[in-house]
């Protein structure tokens, strides 16, 4: 059936569930090219960087919630993948890099020469460059070891903490034949789950006597697959819910225990029920500097913490103090967990007060103008968006202001996703990211929010859009430049600025042209007054578009702020003193519970 091993290794990817590759063709990928090509099912998408493929497969494997897989040919095509592999490393995304390399005999890694640079044609030695971004990284040696290779990559990829994986193929051993007799991988023993009879007596106990529990929703719950045993536990236990950035769609903006997104650019209602909370129950997430704020003792100062998570690492930085850290996988904690809890002990005062604070307090204070000629504040485009979007959307969303904004507004309904970088907050993330979720899900309307600066990022990968005929709404918030770093430096420099916009040496060209030039059908809103009826006119157009969103030069947005000391010393203030700050008599009504 196979008759070199370039065509195992794409059937084998077509076999395990991954129905598209992302790839860039290159000479040194000839045989994996040519191996694509042959086959009669698996679908591939052509990029114009491998940064995009590597995104595009990452972006893919969130939205199927399965592997994705990008192919790379040799030297500079495998290292432009690297910020993709970075993100699906960070994020815990599942994705297979299948990477080009000359052939053995012209290998540094087989050289026996130390310091050697390069040996064959556009050759680097890439797994020793990749393999502290991956959770296996190999060469495949012999045309005998591509069985095992893949065996134990796929095995890796998927088990514990998912996360990326890269083989390198020599072109001698791309193009051989198929051994009938191969190396085969044996799968290990599986990982003793480690949640106890006792843990669980613990936890029970705890939430007894608790009077303002909390939930900590975190990405690792969609990552072990097991939104419906969560579903079953908050509408048992009745304890409200906060999520983190890559735990934000887990549930819809409407349901009863969901208060909102927390941390430092998250939103106020969180934020402050994090902080008025007696117990915390964390599933499935890292609980990152982002969520948790940079003066760590000042998090949830009155409760106890709970931790459950498959990655104990994570749990060993120095930063909060974790009473009891569960390590288990997400899934068989909540199977265990439900299977011993009886009704809700959880007083309805606690249920309201959260219900209140999300009513009022969310987006507190949010710069949004009143004067439908005014220019448009980010705020009002980003909610007029999330207003007319329907169940079953996928919103994209990638850095800078625009995605904090993004986050804060966005109100999840049914069945709507948001893919977003997660960790790495990569600008250009935004166009891989629609190709990957259009080849993961074909159904679904695709609505991109991002910053101007971002969209340049990634801005040729328009043309794979274009190609593949991706119907995708882009709505640009076109700040003249990067306004998180504007921000950033008025703040600290009294506005003292560099590379943020046209005056400081960033500019940016004509949209319109490059939506022309790219085949794309433009819109343009420049004031309050026309945001509802130009989306509307965007979101039920025909094929792809553009919308610029044309914002002022400076704008505040919700977020943890800091103070200066005498000393010098910069300290980040509490999660739940966001700027623009409460009034007095705001903040004694939230300690009224």
């Amino acid at each position: 059936m196979y008759s070199r091993v370039a065509d195992y290794i794409i059937d084998y990817i077509y076999r395990h569930g991954t129905d598209t590759i992302f790839t860039v063709a290159g000479g040194g990928a000839m045989f994996l090219n040519d191996a694509v090509a042959l086959h009669k099912k698996i679908t591939y998408i052509c990029n114009h960087h491998e940064q995009a493929s590597a995104m595009a497969a990452e972006a893919y494997a969130k939205t199927k919630g399965h592997i994705g897989a990008a192919m790379i040919t040799s030297g500079p095509g495998s290292t432009n993948a690297i910020t993709g592999l970075m993100e699906a490393y960070q994020n815990s995304i599942p994705v297979i890099f299948i990477s080009s390399q000359t052939k053995k005999s012209q290998m540094i890694a087989y050289s026996g020469i130390t310091g050697l640079r390069q040996f064959g044609i556009q050759e680097v030695d890439i797994i020793p460059v990749v393999k502290h971004l991956t959770k296996y990284a190999a060469i495949v040696e012999k045309p005998e070891d591509v069985q095992y290779h893949l065996d134990k990559a796929y095995y890796v990829a998927l088990s514990g903490r998912p996360g990326p994986v890269w083989l390198d193929i020599p072109s001698d051993v791309a193009s051989s034949s198929l051994p009938q007799h191969r190396t085969m991988f044996t799968i290990p023993q599986q990982m003793h789950n480690g949640v106890t009879d006792e843990h669980i007596k613990k936890i029970i106990s705890l939430l007894r006597k608790s009077k303002k529990p909390l939930i900590i929703a975190g990405g690792g719950i969609k990552l072990a697959k097991t939104r419906n045993e969560f579903r079953a536990f908050i509408n048992k236990s009745k304890i409200p819910v906060v999520c983190p950035d890559m735990g934000i769609d887990i549930l819809e903006y409407d349901n009863p225990y969901y208060v909102g997104h927390g941390g430092t650019k998250g939103d106020r209602a969180a934020n402050i029920v994090i902080q008025q909370s007696d117990l915390i129950i964390s599933l499935g997430s890292r609980l990152a500097v982002p969520f948790i704020g940079h003066e760590y003792d000042t998090w949830a100062p009155n409760a106890y913490k709970i931790v459950v998570d498959i990655d104990e690492s994570e749990h060993k930085k120095k930063t909060i103090t974790i009473d009891l850290f569960i390590h288990s996988d997400v899934k068989q904690f909540l199977k265990k967990l439900n299977a011993c809890l009886n009704k809700s002990s959880i007083k309805d005062t606690w249920i309201h007060y959260c219900q209140n604070i999300k009513k009022s307090y969310a987006l507190k204070y949010a710069t949004v103008s009143t004067d439908k000629t005014q220019e448009i504040n980010m705020y009002d485009a980003i909610h007029e968006i999330s207003n007319q979007s329907k169940p079953n959307d996928v919103f994209i969303t990638d850095a800078g202001i625009t995605a904090y904004v993004s986050t804060q507004t966005i109100k999840i309904k049914k069945d709507q996703r948001l893919i977003l970088p997660g960790a790495t907050l990569t600008m250009g993330y935004n166009l891989p990211a629609i190709i990957g979720v259009w080849a993961a899900d074909r159904h679904a309307r695709i609505i991109c929010i991002t910053g101007d600066g971002s969209f340049q990022m990634n801005i040729h990968e328009l043309a794979a859009i274009t190609h593949n005929k991706i119907p995708v709404k882009i709505f640009i918030m076109n700040n003249h430049g990067y306004l998180a770093i504007r921000t950033t430096q008025k703040i600290f420099f009294n506005k003292r600025l560099i590379g943020e916009g046209p005056e400081t040496g960033v500019s940016f060209p004509n949209t319109e042209k490059i939506a022309q030039a790219y085949g794309l059908k433009y819109f343009c809103i420049e004031f309050k007054k026309d945001l509802h009826k130009t989306i509307k006119r965007v979101l039920t157009c025909k094929g792809a578009v553009i919308c610029d969103c044309i914002l002022p030069y400076w704008q505040d947005h919700i977020t943890v702020s800091s103070k200066e000391l005498e000393t010098g010393k910069i300290v980040s203030l509490p999660i739940d003193d966001m700027y623009p700050y409460l009034s007095d008599e705001d903040k004694l009504s939230i300690k009224s519970i």
